[in-house]
C-alpha cells in the first residue's frame, strides 16, 4: 500500500515540529535573510494545489500551507496567498495545463498576476515609492518621491 499525495505531503510538512517543516522552515528563512543582506525586495505569492478540495474548503494541503504566511507575518514579508484566488472554480481542471499536468495555465496565471498585483502594487508603484528590504523589524523605507515621475516637456 502506498499513501496518498495529500497524506504524504502532510506527514512530512502538516505539523510544525516535523524534522522536514523544521529544515522547510530554516531554508525559506535563510532566502529571506539573504534577501535581505543583498538589499534585494522579497514578496512570496503562495500557490495552492488546484484540487477539488479547494473550492470546497476541504484544502488537503491546508495546514502546510497556513504555514507559509505564517512565517512571512514574522518575518515582516509581504505574502500573497492565492487560495482565495482560485477557490470560486469549481471546475479546477479548468486551470491546470492539461488533465495531466496541475500546474497552473495561463488563465490561472492571469488571475495570480491580477491579485498579485492588487496586494503588491501599491508597495511597487505608489507615487514614486520604493520599496527596500530591510532586516526584520526595521521600517520600510518608502523614497521621499523627489526625481520620482519626471516630466518631460515638449518645445514647439
Amino acid at each position: 500500500m502506498t499513501e496518498t499525495y495529500p497524506a504524504y505531503m502532510n506527514r512530512l510538512f502538516g505539523d510544525t515540529a516535523s524534522p522536514h517543516w523544521q529544515a522547510a522552515a530554516h531554508e525559506l528563512r535563510r532566502f529571506i535573510a539573504e534577501c535581505r543582506t543583498h538589499r534585494t525586495p522579497v514578496a512570496i505569492a503562495l500557490f495552492p494545489h488546484l484540487s477539488a478540495g479547494l473550492p470546497t474548503g476541504a484544502y488537503e494541503f491546508a495546514d502546510p500551507h497556513d504555514q507559509v504566511p505564517e512565517i512571512c507575518r514574522e518575518e515582516s514579508v509581504p505574502c500573497v496567498d492565492l487560495r482565495a484566488t482560485y477557490a470560486p472554480y469549481r471546475d479546477y481542471l479548468s486551470l491546470w495545463v492539461h488533465r495531466f499536468d496541475a500546474h497552473p495555465n495561463a488563465h490561472a496565471h492571469r488571475l495570480a498576476r491580477e491579485r498579485i498585483l492588487e496586494v503588491l502594487g501599491p508597495l511597487w508603484l505608489a507615487s514614486g515609492a520604493r520599496l527596500t528590504a530591510t532586516p526584520r523589524g526595521a521600517k520600510v523605507s518608502r523614497g521621499d518621491g523627489r526625481g520620482s515621475g519626471a516630466s518631460r516637456s515638449r518645445r514647439s
